[in-house]
């Protein structure tokens, strides 16, 4: 052959592997997020000038994919280095103690995360461990969320969803054979192990104050170590003088707990002191409690200890000392716009306007003082908390236990404060559903340490769980996956999605439920209903982080131009709303070419897999050819390193499919690769045979003939 022949063929070196398929795939295309600058006006799309066409696959239908912009950010991130794990207690070595300290209704706006409240412990904390910036709470209403985290179980997975009594008694309702947990799960899922219940088996001292569970009558049927319950203000009395807001007309058509004021102002109804004071306040008597907790923890063994606020959820009772230190003409109300409902679905509208809450904009918004005043008592609540927060960890600094105890902070949902013309939850937009988390882990997480990757509520179980060197409970399997290796590298691959579900009262079927990536969020309201008229709404997330713009509604231009992200992100949404299982990796056999005189002729070798809930894959090679060279391509086309050891293989778009570029030595012969598949709970391995063939005179010359 001559050798101008040969030069010609090292400028195309690659051709794709030939790959035998026993069954379709029907999974969505990877979709890459996307870094561009939306239109300033509200009621424009991203300008077509700025997309590329795409084809997506979803469930068998073909799509044009119109928005996928330029410039690609990528889905799991751009990090390219592999998920350190986080190294595990040596055997005989003193596990971490854990303090889990959670708040009610706190919203990621205090200091640490750029807000207006004032909050010195959070952010001594966050300046301590690692704050994480996109964390979405599995529900939007108390019960569901936490017991969602408290089992790393989806609520769609249990069907425990709302705040109603069937559903506040879990155990019960798991028992019944009508629940999805029971069917999913079968006989025995309604004593399946809570995440203290399963660190109090691995010989933890395991102790709660507070609101950690939902209510009460929750944490008397679990077992502790010590246990102190806590009081709202049903339990102590409402105040006598109710509205302390002054607003009568307005809290008679809003929920009893829809109120504020100076706790010093609060008519006490019962024997004492006319008035309440700070030392009534029901954080007050929990601090105390988790104080004394902490102060008497047994020394023979470590300690896991859960405080829970009442603060910042309503009613927003503080102290005047509080208050003062957010007057009125320095408090600020979050941005919004007049006509944000104009382009929401009517499923979107109902929910804001639920439980006469249409009343919020006639008596807050439209009244800017009010509307301040009620944010100042909110952010009060939250300076409260707070402080009580800096009692706790100021026990561990006195006792010589801060270097080996993990903090968590974590609120159960967020709140909205006005936007969407809406004073309270129980909503799926992010102002809802994204929530504060900061761990400190020492010797784990660098100090002040952010990641910007999304994580769930059912991941906190796993992860702490990684962290004090247990393993996972075998009772049921979890839905949720360690984000450990987040808190030993920020930058991490983490390709997963974020889900909320909003249930409806009574109800154990999701068909309420948003989904969350780096650069997306979609809403759906009937999940469970034919897609020919779905409710739903879709945001660029950098571009519209108010989510001011629905991208589907007509309003705002031509919503067939998102139809192909749209169909992804509902196939994977979806997907989530079933219980986990576990993926699967694809064994193949493929030819590669090998040429006489183009040693550098490389084959693009797909690794493939696939997973039940569509969750993304992380691969790993584990074992590598003994009869040739393989080197890293981002996309199959692209060379890469040279690999030399068994590792990770992070594809150009997070989804099922990684690709390396084999270069065969000289010869006919057989190889063979090994390589593994995750998504982040499970892991499966396959075998990928080569067969190496000399390259034709046809291969060679048409190397891109040759790639199909």
């Amino acid at each position: 052959m001559a050798s101008g022949m040969g030069a010609r063929i090292v400028a195309f070196p690659r051709t794709r592997a030939k790959y035998p398929r026993s069954s379709p795939r029907c999974l969505p295309t990877p979709l890459p997020d996307t870094n561009y600058s939306p239109p300033a006006t509200r009621h424009s799309a991203p300008p077509i000038g700025a997309l590329l066409a795409a084809c997506v696959r979803v469930s068998g239908i073909i799509a044009t994919m119109k928005p996928l912009l330029l410039f690609l950010v990528l889905l799991g991130g751009l990090a390219f280095a592999a998920p350190a794990r986080a190294a595990a207690p040596a055997p005989g070595a003193d596990r971490p103690n854990i303090l889990f300290v959670y708040f009610d209704d706190l919203l990621p706006t205090f200091g640490a995360y750029g807000g207006q409240a004032i909050t010195p412990n959070l952010d001594r904390l966050a300046s301590e461990g690692m704050r994480f910036t996109n964390t979405q709470a599995s529900a939007v209403s108390c019960n569901p969320s936490r017991i969602s985290m408290l089992l790393g179980l989806r609520p769609s997975t249990t069907g425990i969803t709302s705040l109603s009594p069937e559903h506040i008694d879990w155990r019960t309702f798991l028992a019944n054979p009508s629940s999805p947990g029971y069917q999913h799960f079968g006989p025995g899922v309604s004593q399946i192990k809570t995440l203290y219940q399963h660190f109090r088996d691995q010989g933890y001292y395991v102790a709660s104050a507070g609101k950690t569970f939902h209510s009460n009558e929750q944490l008397v049927v679990e077992p502790w170590d010590r246990l102190e319950l806590w009081n709202f203000w049903p339990g102590i009395g409402w105040p006598q003088n109710t509205p302390l807001s002054g607003l009568t007309d307005y809290y008679s058509k809003v929920t009893i707990d829809a109120d504020w004021g100076a706790i010093e102002t609060a008519q006490n109804p019962n024997a004492g002191p006319p008035n309440y004071s700070e030392a009534t306040l029901p954080d007050l008597e929990t601090t105390n409690n988790g104080v004394s907790i902490l102060n008497n923890v047994p020394t023979d063994r470590p300690f896991f200890v859960s405080v829970g606020f009442v603060l910042p959820h309503l009613p927003w009772y503080v102290p005047q000392r509080l208050l003062d230190r957010y007057p009125i003409d320095v408090v600020q109300t979050p941005p919004v716009i007049a006509d944000d409902l104009a382009d929401i679905p009517p499923e979107g509208v109902a929910l804001v306007w639920q439980d006469g809450n249409y009343w919020d904009q006639r008596y807050l918004f439209d009244n800017p003082y009010e509307w301040k005043r009620a944010i100042a008592h909110s952010l009060a609540g939250a300076t409260y908390a707070d402080e009580q927060l800096g009692r706790l960890l100021a026990v561990l600094d006195q006792k010589g236990l801060a270097g080996n105890t993990i903090v968590v902070i974590w609120s159960d949902h967020g709140f909205h404060l006005g936007q969407k013309q809406h004073l309270q939850k129980h909503t799926l937009w992010e102002v809802s559903t994204r929530v504060p988390l900061i761990i400190k882990a020492p010797g784990v997480a660098a100090p002040g340490s952010t990641t910007t990757a999304v994580i769930n509520s059912t991941d906190i179980f796993p992860t702490l769980v990684e962290l004090a060197g247990l393993t996972m409970p075998t009772d049921f399997h979890r839905d949720g996956r360690s984000f450990a290796p987040l808190l030993a590298d920020p930058a991490a691959y983490w390709p997963w999605a974020g889900t909320t579900a909003l249930g409806r009262y009574n109800a154990s079927v999701v068909d309420r439920a948003s989904i969350r990536t780096r650069g997306w969020s979609y809403i759906r309201y009937n999940l469970r209903q034919p897609a020919a008229n779905p409710q739903e709404e879709l945001y660029f997330r950098a571009g519209d982080p108010n989510e001011w713009r629905n991208l589907l509604s007509p309003r705002n231009g031509n919503p067939a131009d998102y139809r192909g992200v749209r169909l992804h992100l509902e196939s994977i949404l979806q997907g989530q709303m079933l219980p986990d299982a576990p993926p699967s990796a694809e064994n193949a056999t493929v030819t590669a070419w090998q040429g006489q005189d183009s040693p550098e002729l490389s084959t693009a070798i797909p690794l493939l897999g696939s997973d039940p809930n569509q969750d993304y894959l992380a691969f790993r090679l584990t074992s590598l050819p003994a009869h040739g060279r393989l080197f890293y391509s981002p996309d199959g086309v692209r060379p890469g390193p040279e690999i030399t050891q068994p590792g990770p293989v992070v594809p150009a778009l997070a989804g099922w499919t990684a690709y390396v570029l084999y270069r065969p030595d000289a010869g006919a012969h057989t190889d063979a690769l090994a390589f593994a598949v995750t998504d982040g709970i499970s892991t499966a391995g396959a075998t990928v045979s080569i067969n190496v063939q000399p390259a034709t005179l046809y291969h060679l010359s048409f190397p891109f003939i040759a790639r199909q």
